[in-house]
C-alpha cells in the first residue's frame, strides 16, 4: 500500500496493526452492545406492560346540541 493519506505514505504494518485493533475491539465489544441492547428492549416492554395496565380508558365526552342542554340557571332567571 503506497497510496497517500493527507500528503503521508501509508504504511503497512501501521495499517495492519489499526485493522487488527478495530477488530479485536469488534470482537470485544459487540457482545456488550447486544447485552445492553436485549437489556434495553426488555426494559421498554416491561414500561410498554406497566403502563398497558394502570392507563385509565378516556371518557367520551357527551356532545349536545346548545338548543337542547337543560339550562337550569337560565330556566331560573326566565321563571323569575
Amino acid at each position: 500500500m503506497v497510496e497517500s493519506i493527507h500528503g503521508r505514505p501509508i504504511i503497512d504494518p501501521q495499517q495492519k496493526a489499526l485493522y487488527d485493533h478495530n477488530a479485536e475491539n469488534r470482537e470485544k465489544f459487540t457482545p456488550m452492545a447486544l447485552i445492553t441492547e436485549e437489556k434495553r428492549a426488555k426494559e421498554a416492554r416491561e414500561a410498554d406492560q406497566e403502563e398497558a395496565g394502570t392507563s385509565k380508558t378516556k371518557t367520551k365526552t357527551k356532545l349536545v346540541a346548545a338548543w337542547e342542554k337543560n339550562d337550569s340557571d337560565g330556566l331560573e332567571l326566565a321563571e323569575q
